[in-house]
C-alpha cells in the first residue's frame, strides 16, 4: 500500500515561520476526533504530517495505519477497507479477514490520495464515517469501529465535486478541518534544516559522518524543488551513495538542469574510448545505473527492480572509483 522511500522519517518536517504556525494549528486540531483533510502537492510530506497529528492525539499510543488509495486495485478496495467473511469469494481465507477499519481500531486511519477512490466506494466510506459501522464483504454482521480519519490529497476535491468525480456529501464530511501544506519552494527557510535532517538520517543508517558543502546548501535554497521534500530526499540519498568524500557537493548546473529535468547524460557519453575494455564496461554500468536512478527519481528500490540488481549491488557499483 505504500512504496518504500528510505529513510522513513517521523520527525516534524521543519517548523520555522509559516510551518510553525501550521504545526501549532495541527496540534490543536489533533486534540479532537474530527476528520482532518490535508492538502498539498505530491512530495510535501503529508504522511509525516498525518503521523504528527496522530502522535499528538489521544490515540497516539494506538495504531497509525497509512493507506495509499491509488495503490489498491479497485476490485480489491472494498475487501481491503472492510474485510471479508468466511467463504466470501473464491480464494478467500477460510477464516475471513479483517479490513483496515478493524485493524486501525482505536487508532488513526490515514487515507492518502483520497481523490482516487472510485465513486462506489465513496458512498460506502461516507456511511462508515457517519455511523462507524461496517459490514465485511459477504458477511451479514454489523461491526462497530472506532477510527479517527485523516485524509490527504494533491487534487482539487471541490472541483471534482463540480464534475461529479467526487461525492459532494463525502467532501464536506472530510473537509471538517482542512490543512494546507505549502510546497517546498514556498518555505525556502526550511530547506537547509530539512536537508541536514535527512542527511542525519542517512548518516545514522549507513554509519557515515558526511556533511554538505556551503555551496551545495546555497544551491539547495535557490532550487525550486518541483518534487518537494520527496525530491530533496532522493537528491540527498544519491549524493550520500555516490560520493566518496565526507563533504557532499553538487554543482549548480547538475541540480538545476539534470535533476530538474529528471535526466542525466546518456550512458554512452560516459565512455572513454581510449580506455581498455574492462574500464569501458565499468563506466557504462555506472552511467546506466545513474541514468536509471534518475528516471526513478532516486528511489533505489524501484531502480533495483528495473535493473534486476540487488540494492547492495547498486550501492557497490556507485561507490566504485
Amino acid at each position: 500500500m505504500r512504496g518504500e522511500n528510505l529513510p522513513r522519517q517521523r520527525r516534524p518536517l521543519a517548523k520555522s515561520g509559516r510551518m510553525g504556525e501550521i504545526y501549532a494549528f495541527a496540534k490543536k486540531a489533533a486534540s479532537s476526533d474530527s476528520t482532518i483533510l490535508i492538502y498539498g502537492e505530491s512530495g510535501t510530506g503529508k504522511e509525516v504530517f498525518a503521523h504528527y497529528i496522530h502522535k499528538n492525539s489521544a490515540r497516539g499510543a494506538v495504531s497509525f495505519i497509512p493507506v495509499n488509495c491509488a495503490a489498491i486495485p479497485p476490485e480489491l478496495m472494498e475487501s481491503e477497507f472492510f474485510g471479508y467473511a468466511q467463504g466470501a469469494f473464491t480464494g478467500a481465507s477460510k477464516n475471513g479477514k479483517p479490513g483496515l477499519f478493524e485493524i486501525a481500531g482505536g487508532g488513526t486511519l490515514f487515507l492518502d490520495e483520497i481523490g482516487e477512490l472510485p465513486l462506489a466506494l465513496q458512498s460506502k466510506l461516507l456511511r462508515v464515517l457517519e455511523t462507524g459501522d461496517i459490514m465485511r464483504v459477504g458477511g451479514s454482521k454489523v461491526i462497530s469501529t472506532d477510527v479517527r480519519i485523516v485524509a490527504a490529497t494533491n487534487r482539487d476535491l471541490y472541483g471534482m465535486t463540480r464534475t461529479g468525480a467526487f461525492r459532494e456529501d463525502l467532501y464536506y464530511r472530510l473537509h471538517i478541518i482542512p490543512i494546507y501544506l505549502p510546497a517546498l519552494r514556498e518555505r525556502r527557510e526550511d530547506i537547509e534544516s530539512l536537508a541536514c535532517q535527512i542527511l542525519a538520517d542517512f548518516n545514522a543508517k549507513y554509519g557515515y559522518n558526511k556533511f554538505f558543502s556551503a555551496a551545495t546548501l546555497t544551491y539547495f535554497r535557490e532550487y525550486s524543488w518541483p518534487g518537494n521534500i520527496r525530491e530533496l530526499k532522493n537528491v540527498v540519498e544519491r549524493l550520500v551513495i555516490i560520493s566518496q568524500a565526507r563533504e557532499l557537493h553538487i554543482s549548480r548546473e547538475h541540480l538545476f538542469r539534470q535533476v530538474e529535468t529528471g535526466r542525466t547524460e546518456k550512458a554512452f557519453s560516459a565512455l572513454d574510448y581510449g580506455a581498455n575494455y574492462r574500464q569501458a564496461v565499468d563506466a557504462f554500468e555506472r552511467a546506466y545505473i545513474e541514468e536509471t536512478l534518475s528516471r526513478c527519481q532516486g528511489n533505489v528500490t524501484v531502480a533495483s527492480k528495473m535493473l534486476g540488481l540487488h540494492r547492495s549491488s547498486i550501492y557497490k557499483k556507485l561507490q566504485e572509483p
